[in-house]
């Protein structure tokens, strides 16, 4: 029966099917004082959200389980056409606006017309850590379903995006068709290096845990195990290393994960530090968005948990975002 309602949510896409399948199999909640039963999180993934949060774990933990509000990048007339048309702007961070729809996103003319792209701040800031993109040649890796490289071509930079996945191309050309953008987009397995010319800027927002992603992906927290977080920063380790063959000298590699657990963030980061002397690791520019200092090293904690490369985890709850959790990390090649 979970599976057939599970298979009902993504051919209607009446609502997310891992959300559906969560929901489902957790139909009678656990009693009790416990994690689980407070806020339907494991009990070591609670740990782990209270060794980054320390004070305000409790708080960040209950709001997981509220609404994922909407952001939208827009452009030009995309503001007027979905006000027009009834959605209300609550609010911006980053220069991305929080909208209330009074239609599905998909019937709206902003959408439609390629005037609207949804999008969380925390990943367009990520994009602004690459400085300014016009007419930059830049490499996108694991690249997924092409959202930052169409942001990215949308601003006028010259994409190369590569995912392991060959069939989320397809997605990323709707997209890029949908917003009158070009990049180009090619399959690769990035634990093998990538035999092209270094490029000035690369962005590697690396497979991770998403434990940074709960409160839009609930259904992470029935899966994830600390085992897998282990072999997931193994993979990053790899990619980081092939990463930085793609660099040119004197150019800016930016990591990004949604995570908030250590390894997946400032220990990778340090490791790769340590392996790459060529490379240093670069203060945050403005971000558009609150900071707060990590620690002793020259980077900066985002509001959504940035990571210094040097220092420990650290968190900034702020539950206006959907990903209240993601972490940003970036690194400069020395010229």
């Amino acid at each position: 029966m979970v599976s057939e309602y599970v298979t009902l949510a993504r051919s209607m896409r009446f609502a997310p099917p891992g959300l559906v399948n969560a929901v489902l199999r957790r139909v009678q909640r656990p009693q009790g004082n416990s994690p689980e039963a407070r806020y339907a999180l494991p009990d070591w993934l609670a740990e782990q959200l209270r060794a980054v949060y320390g004070d305000e774990a409790e708080a960040v933990m209950a709001d997981l389980l509220m609404p994922q509000p909407l952001w939208l990048k827009v452009w030009d007339k995309g503001a007027d056409l979905l006000e027009t048309e009834g959605s209300v702007i609550e609010g911006a961070r980053a220069g991305v606006d929080r909208v209330a729809l009074d239609r599905p996103l998909r019937h709206t003319r902003a959408y439609q017309e390629g005037q609207a792209q949804p999008v969380n701040p925390s990943s367009v800031a990520v994009l602004s850590a690459l400085g300014p993109l016009k007419g930059q040649k830049i490499y996108d890796l694991a690249g997924g379903a092409g959202v930052k490289a169409a942001l990215m071509a949308k601003a006028g930079a010259k994409v190369t995006s590569a995912e392991l996945h060959a069939h989320k191309h397809e997605s990323a050309r709707t997209n890029l068709r949908r917003l009158g953008v070009r990049a180009e987009l090619i399959t690769h397995d990035l634990t093998q290096p990538l035999d092209r010319e270094p490029r000035p800027l690369v962005l590697l927002d690396a497979p991770c845990s998403g434990s940074g992603t709960l409160r839009a992906h609930p259904e992470i927290k029935q899966r994830l195990t600390p085992g897998a977080v282990t072999e997931l920063a193994e993979l990053q380790a790899k990619l980081l290393d092939n990463a930085a063959g793609l660099v040119a000298p004197g150019g800016l590699l930016v990591y990004s994960v949604c995570s908030v657990f250590p390894q997946e963030g400032p220990d990778r980061v340090s490791a790769f530090l340590a392996a790459h002397p060529e490379f240093s690791a670069e203060p945050l520019p403005d971000l558009g968005l609150p900071v707060v200092e990590a620690g002793a090293g020259p980077t900066l904690c985002h509001w959504t948990a940035w990571m210094a490369f040097t220092s420990p985890a650290c968190g900034v709850h702020d539950s206006a975002s959907g990903d209240i959790h993601r972490d940003r990390s970036w690194l400069s090649l020395g010229g």
